[in-house]
């Protein structure tokens, strides 16, 4: 990137000393005329070169004469620096050659309002016509021949504004086929809607997050979804984490199990004993549940990762405990899978790996399998049975064998028979059965077998499935239905055909090795599933573990999950008849998204759950043999932004529904209405808490316009936000039993006119919206109830129809 000062007076170069704050920073390679020598001690230089910066990032100075900055960018390049502060400028110019396509210039702004920036292209003004993400469209019949050069203008000289960074982009590009989401659509919302779908929610902090959104799309998503253990940029540890173990270590579901979770030396929240730690390992019969729903929501992991062996090993690809697999065959599998994944193995590959796993063998009995000699008949056949022949076209790659049912039938269903002989699994008296396949040539049918119409050879079973697989996977039948069947179980319940065919050609241009993760990637910042049309319900699976991480600010909360500390997740599932590896549809997968949609009763269970105060927000050190180490108190206070140390409840308010629903698409006066009363209907300061505890006692909208109407039938005409929730308030006006009048109230319809209005009710709502929540209030029992208040407020977005489904408004 070229980088030019224009000022009249400015003729030659020069040098910068070591102690001017030299804050100017740029991705790119910036060249100076002379190196930057940061342990000198000189005075800075008095060169030219050195009074432009000097001028342009010292916010005392201001130069008599105007200072543009000309910045010449490239195509595709981020480009970081600061210019702005207080001093008069003419503008930023920002130039690039002639493109053969039409592009979008996104910049970051700070201190700026719409009315305050113009945008001059070429000569032309736009004003500030821009979209989404700071961002304004250049056509291609715009630029000139040759050069372009784009000015950001404040309409005001000598006020502060900034602008910290920019890109040049082209307006459309695809990736495997698929068209990407341009830079104005690339935002903080999108972000948030891959990481809820694909990870869980993750936790990735707010920065980071703005982050991703000021990245091109094709370089965050990288970042975002990827398959290592651990992803520090998804998953960081809380500031001042006690247990940041995960970070580093136990990144297998048998390493976090048996290595971590189950070993009294372990640095835990967990009380040392058989039935609170030993569980894990499986001794007592093992709590898989309880190890997934810790590796999900556990900082230091990587939720994609999980959020895709939930997928594997309990969808596409189930084993099921409540057959013959066991728990240590059962973790050994996801393991497999999704170190297959790790590794980079082709998808034909990894679904190879599963197909010759232990858990796999005994789930369908083909262990026994077994291609010898029957004395009876006098010939060699096969002692088998057809169930994991059958399944491993249809399950694992959706071939049913349309084209020729017989055929498919008769001669590839009962060859692939043959082809699972000879897969053992050893027993041991002290150990039990093997949780790995032993491949053995005895038993084994050796010759080649004619299976979808394809010779298959190899010595032993695992040679003939590699083998099987690289035709499998690029037959017609599986070209078809395996990408849908990828898309529309994880991210869309809304594809139509037209998506679907944008699908299937992207599934085909990766050739025959198929890349999963690039596959999921593209996907995933295609405008297919940032789009109006697309809709993905939520599994009880889904929701509760992006619950949790919503809701858990640590690894104490992550890794405790009880009913008196965070959301118990293993009650929930168990609440919906539902478990974690006991697929409900066996081999056919776990609860759909659309029978969770469906279901009254698992929404009357959530919103249950939600609604009643089910955290508590204090923990003593009370365990006698666990290291609990100092008292734990839960601090919203920490995570949610405040301006000059203040909360203001409006900006709370926003902040959770962002944070947990992922955008304000459906935020509403309504919604508004509901939740800032929760958080900012507060007990004045200066009153005993001992003697009135604000949290026994749940104010909302109707209940607050209650108590104004009581209080004004009794004379009062004070009636503002602090006399409604004053103690005398609580005491003697609309209080249970209700009545006639006091029910009328409660349960009167409010308009959404009404609601933001100028009349009382807007009113009302105006001063608890201005209110001030006490997250950083030096009395602990005021800062404890404000934090009760958040977790209300979270309880309450989690009890609407919001999150059920994730689609764009």
């Amino acid at each position: 990137m070229a980088l030019y000062f224009k000022m009249k007076t400015i003729t030659n170069d020069g040098c910068v000393g070591s102690k001017m704050k030299f804050e100017l920073l740029v991705v790119v390679s910036l060249i100076l005329f002379c190196s930057l020598d940061t342990h000198a001690q000189q005075q800075p230089s008095k060169s030219p070169i050195a009074a432009i910066i000097m001028l342009l990032l010292d916010e005392s100075n201001d130069p008599e004469q105007p200072i543009e900055l000309m910045l010449e960018s490239t195509l595709n390049e981020q480009y970081g620096f600061r210019y702005g502060g207080g001093i008069h400028r003419d503008g930023l110019n920002i130039g690039f050659v002639t493109q053969s396509s039409d592009l979008i210039l996104c910049f970051t702004a700070i201190d700026i309002q719409p009315e305050e920036l113009s945008i001059v292209f070429n000569g032309q003004e736009f004003g500030f016509v821009v979209e989404g993400n700071n961002c304004v469209s250049l056509s291609q019949d715009l630029q000139n021949v040759g050069h372009n050069t784009l000015v950001l203008r404040h309409n005001n000289p000598g006020s502060r504004w900034g602008v910290t960074g920019f890109r040049l982009v082209l307006d459309s590009q695809e990736v495997l086929g698929l068209p990407t989401v341009n830079a104005s659509q690339w935002n903080a919302s999108a972000v948030r809607k891959v990481l809820k779908i694909f990870a869980f929610g993750g936790h990735a902090t707010d920065q980071q997050i703005d982050v991703w959104a000021s990245q091109r799309p094709n370089d965050a998503i990288v970042e975002m979804l990827n398959f290592s253990q651990h992803n520090a940029l998804l998953s960081p540890l809380a500031d001042g984490e006690r247990y940041s173990e995960p970070a580093t270590m136990f990144g297998t579901f048998r390493e976090f199990a048996h290595d971590y979770l189950s070993q009294s030396s372990s640095n835990l929240p967990i009380p040392i004993g058989p039935y609170s730690r030993g569980r894990f390992n499986g001794s007592l019969g093992g709590d898989h549940q309880g190890v997934f729903v810790r590796m999900a929501t556990v900082r230091g992991l990587n939720p994609f990762r999980q959020r895709i062996g939930l997928w594997e090993t309990n969808y596409h690809l189930a084993v099921n405990l409540g057959t013959a697999v066991e728990y240590k065959q059962m973790t050994r599998f996801y393991d497999q899978v999704m170190e297959a994944h790790e590794s980079g193995l082709s998808y034909q590959q990894v679904m190879a790996t599963a197909a010759k796993s232990a858990a796999v063998a005994l789930q369908y009995g083909h262990r026994s399998n077994q291609w010898r000699y029957d004395p009876n008949t006098g010939v060699f056949r096969c002692f088998c049975n057809d169930d994991f022949a059958r399944e491993i076209h249809q399950l694992y790659f959706g071939i049913f064998g349309v084209a020729d049912p017989d055929a498919h039938e008769n001669i590839t269903i009962r060859n692939t028979s043959k082809l699972l002989t000879g897969m053992n699994l050893d027993y041991s008296p002290t150990t039990g059965l093997a949780d790995e396949i032993r491949f053995s040539t005895q038993f084994h049918h050796t010759e080649p077998l004619q299976i979808l119409g394809e010779t298959i050879d190899g010595a032993t079973a695992s040679e003939k499935i590699d083998n099987l697989f690289e035709y499998s996977m690029q037959h017609p039948e599986s070209l078809e239905s395996l990408p849908i069947k990828i898309i529309a179980s994880l991210a869309d319940d809304n594809l139509n055909e037209e998506k679907s065919n944008q699908l299937r050609r992207a599934w085909a241009l990766m050739g025959r090795d198929k890349d999963f993760l690039a596959f999921i990637r593209a996907y995933a910042i295609s405008t297919l599933f940032h789009s109006e049309s697309q809709r993905k319900y939520l599994t009880s699976f889904e929701r509760a573990i992006y619950q949790q991480n919503k809701i858990t600010l640590d690894n104490t909360e992550a890794l405790l999950q009880t009913d008196n500390i965070a959301l118990d997740l293993t009650s929930v599932f168990t609440g919906e008849d539902l478990q974690i590896f006991y697929p409900s549809h066996n081999v056919f997968g776990g609860q759909t998204a659309l029978e969770a949609a469906n279901s009254a009763k698992v929404f009357q269970r959530n919103f249950n759950a939600a609604s009643r105060n089910i955290i508590d927000f204090t923990r003593g050190a009370s365990c006698s043999d666990c290291d609990f180490g100092q008292p734990w108190q839960k601090d919203w206070g920490a995570v949610i932004p405040n301006k000059d140390g203040r909360y203001v409840v409006d900006d709370v308010a926003e902040w959770l529904w962002i944070h947990i629903i992922g955008n304000l698409d459906n935020y509403t006066e309504l919604e508004r209405a509901h939740l800032i009363p929760i958080i900012g209907a507060l007990n004045p300061a200066g009153h005993e808490y001992n003697e009135f505890r604000a949290y026994d006692r749940h104010f909302d909208l109707a209940q607050l316009l209650c108590i104004r109407a009581e209080r004004i039938l009794d004379g009062e005409t004070d009636n503002g936000l602090q006399d409604l929730v004053s103690p005398d308030s609580w005491r003697n006006y609309c209080v249970h039993p209700y009545t006639a009048a006091e029910r009328a109230s409660l349960t009167r319809s409010l308009s959404l006119a009404e609601l933001g209005s100028s009349g009382h009710v807007g009113e009302l709502l105006r001063q608890i919206g201005e209110a001030e929540i006490p997250l950083a209030h030096a009395n602990d029992e005021i800062r404890l109830e404000a934090n009760r208040r958040i977790q209300e407020a979270v309880a309450f977005i989690f009890s609407t129809p919001f999150m059920f489904a994730e689609e764009k408004q």
